[in-house]
């Protein structure tokens, strides 16, 4: 039977996941492995239904290596945004570069489609005007591809990621890492005085509505 199979180290993203689609399956435990050492959750869902669906969305089997990036509407592209940030991506307030001689803000993705990820990053840059990075890079022997966004374009794109996002969209953890991120203020004076437009932008949108979300350049 066609299965759709969902693994996190993180139980509440399949707890959402698992209720959006009021599902009974269980949520299961899995143990460490060589390529990942962490114990990790596993959400699996047989139905033809919601296989096809994916299919439908481009989404074929072993999607990890070949997956090209959707055309994802402008109205749902933070909540697909969120989903691949949340499922597959870090916040890091404090990453020092050696190179800068200061601390930036990172939000990282990784996955191992190229297509996929370099179409991420074409498409925050040009929706959102926060400009990524994309890097070939090997961990535990596997060969991976990571989109990055530094300093100031860490804080556009998680504005725009976050503002107006309901609960039921969201992941707590990540939200608040992302808060975090935004009310850090930088030590240099050029930066911090965009860092607080930028907050002062997500601070008015969330008075607005989720149609009315302003795109933070």
């Amino acid at each position: 039977r066609p299965a759709i199979t969902w693994a996190q180290v993180d139980r509440e993203p399949l707890e959402k996941i698992k209720a959006l689609l009021r599902t009974d399956y269980p949520i299961r435990n899995r143990s460490p492995r060589p390529k990942s050492p962490q114990p990790s959750h596993l959400l699996i869902v047989w139905s033809p239904r919601l296989w096809a669906s994916a299919q439908r969305w481009g989404i074929p089997p072993r999607k990890s290596k070949c997956v090209e990036f959707p055309a994802v509407p402008s109205q749902y592209l933070a909540d697909f945004l969120r989903g691949v940030v949340e499922g597959d991506g870090c916040i890091k307030k404090s990453f020092y570069e050696r190179r800068k001689g200061y601390t930036n803000p990172r939000v990282e993705v990784v996955g191992g489609s190229q297509a996929f990820m370099s179409g991420l990053r074409d498409v925050v840059e040009r929706e959102w005007g926060a400009r990524g990075h994309l890097v070939h890079a090997t961990l535990h022997g596997s060969k991976y591809w990571r989109t990055e966004w530094w300093g100031i374009e860490a804080l556009r794109f998680l504005a725009n990621l976050y503002v107006n996002a309901p609960p039921s969209r969201y992941w707590s953890v990540k939200r608040q890492q992302a808060l975090e991120v935004l009310n850090t203020p930088f030590k240099d004076d050029a930066r911090e005085l965009i860092r607080r437009a930028i907050l002062d932008a997500f601070t008015r949108s969330m008075l607005l509505t989720h149609e009315s979300r302003l795109v933070f350049c």
